[in-house]
This record gives structure tokens, C-alpha cells and sequence, in this order.
């Protein structure tokens, strides 16, 4: 018998989820704008700050984004009358999340490492140091400073973790297995991430963290693993 994390939901829901919120609500989202900026000026000013990589404007809109995402996971969990505590966000042994954050520390910088290594010497023009690209590893000023902080390093940890983690990947061990369903949660997170370094780095995060998931039945160690992670690539990308 195969592995699993009981949950009641389905596979297809958590792919839904996915597929709502990293593909369907930035879409719906840009082409409201566009139709609402043939008639009106301040919808053009929105798509003319977005397009100028405007901080506070892209803020806005992954806010919204992630708050799509959270409330797709609250309407099933409610279908099931559950908590968020079915997700992960349970107590966790201190000591024990402390071993597994040390050892998933370590054993993720030698695999990205390794990652690197190989996708490059499958593909001779990959760039493992090309610079992470989006609306937020540049701000100008301390409020967009303080802006991209939390789009960067506060928000995607709790919000990722609770849908990709807490949701998908239980959905997913029960259609595939745990391995199945960890390379499979893994691939829709390095997707959700589109640059394909980044992708490949956040591939192998991903792993890491179901598996901690899976052996401590508990979010929060991902919760601030991912943070660390964040933190330090947003350390690195600023002081450029």
C-alpha cells in the first residue's frame, strides 16, 4: 500500500487551485483591465503603472492574487467542514522541526548544487546565476523597499506553503504516493515560478519541504525555511 496524506479533498481540486490562482487570476485580472481601459482613464493608469513595474500598483495585485488562492482553499475546506489546522498549520515538536530545518538546510544547498550542475551540462546555455526577474528586486525608495519586503519574503512563505504544501500536496499523494506527489507538487511549484533557474532551485525547495511536511505533519518549519530562503535571495538581490 502506497503512502499517503488522508485528506478528503480531491487531486482535481488542488490542480483547480493551481490553476485558478498562478494562471486563471492574473489573466482575468489583465484582461479586466484592458476592457475596463477602453472606457475608463484610471484602469489605463493601472496598466501603464504595471507595465512601468510600478511597486505599490504590483503589490496590489499579488495581494489580490494570493488572497484568490487562500480563499479557493477556505471554500473547500469549508465544503468538508474543516479548519485550516487540515492544511498544516498545527503545533509542531520545537525540537524536532529544529533537527529537520538543520538537515533540510544542508542537504538543499548541496542539491541546487548538484541540480545546477547537471541541467547544465544538459544545456550548455543554462544560466544558473542569471539575476531573478520581476517587479520587485529593485525598489527605489523605502516604501517600495518595504513593499517588495513583504511581496517577497513574508507573503509567499505563508501563502505558497499553505496552498502548494498544506493543499496540493496531500491531494496529490493520494492520486501518485508520497514520491509521486512530492515531484508532482514540486514541478507545479518551479512552474509557478517561470524562470527557468529559478524554477530549477525552487523545484528542489519544494521537495524539501513536502518532505518535512510529510515527517512532521506540520507547515510552520516550511513556513520559515521558505522565509530564510526568501530573505536571503532578497538580501542578495538588493545589495547588487
Amino acid at each position: 500500500m502506497r503512502q499517503v496524506i488522508d485528506v478528503p479533498w480531491k487531486a482535481s481540486q488542488a490542480i483547480g487551485v493551481f490553476v485558478a490562482s498562478w494562471i486563471g487570476a492574473p489573466l482575468v485580472a489583465v484582461l479586466l483591465l484592458r476592457l475596463l481601459a477602453v472606457f475608463s482613464p484610471q484602469a489605463q493608469t493601472i496598466i501603464h503603472r504595471l507595465s512601468s513595474s510600478d511597486v505599490t500598483t504590483n503589490f496590489i495585485l499579488v495581494l489580490l492574487d494570493a488572497l484568490v488562492g487562500l480563499w479557493l482553499v477556505k471554500l473547500i475546506l469549508d465544503h468538508y467542514h474543516l479548519g485550516w489546522t487540515a492544511v498544516g498549520l498545527r503545533k509542531v515538536n520545537i525540537g524536532k522541526a529544529l533537527m529537520y530545518l538543520g538537515g533540510a538546510f544542508a542537504a538543499f544547498l548541496i542539491l541546487v548544487a548538484g541540480a545546477f550542475a547537471f541541467v547544465s551540462l544538459l544545456f550548455p546555455h543554462f544560466n544558473a546565476n542569471q539575476a531573478q526577474v520581476n517587479d520587485f528586486t529593485q525598489p527605489q525608495t523605502s516604501q517600495s523597499l518595504r513593499l517588495s519586503f513583504l511581496a517577497l519574503v513574508i507573503i509567499p512563505p505563508f501563502i505558497e506553503e499553505i496552498v502548494f504544501r498544506g493543499f496540493i500536496f496531500p491531494a496529490l499523494t493520494k492520486r501518485w504516493g508520497i514520491t509521486g506527489g512530492a515531484i508532482l507538487t514540486s514541478i507545479l511549484f518551479g512552474i509557478a515560478h517561470w524562470q527557468l533557474n529559478v524554477s530549477v532551485y525552487t523545484l528542489i525547495l519544494s521537495l524539501l519541504l513536502c518532505f518535512m511536511y510529510y515527517k512532521l505533519r506540520s507547515i510552520w518549519p516550511g513556513i520559515f525555511l521558505h522565509m530564510l530562503n526568501n530573505y536571503i535571495a532578497f538580501a542578495a538581490l538588493i545589495h547588487k
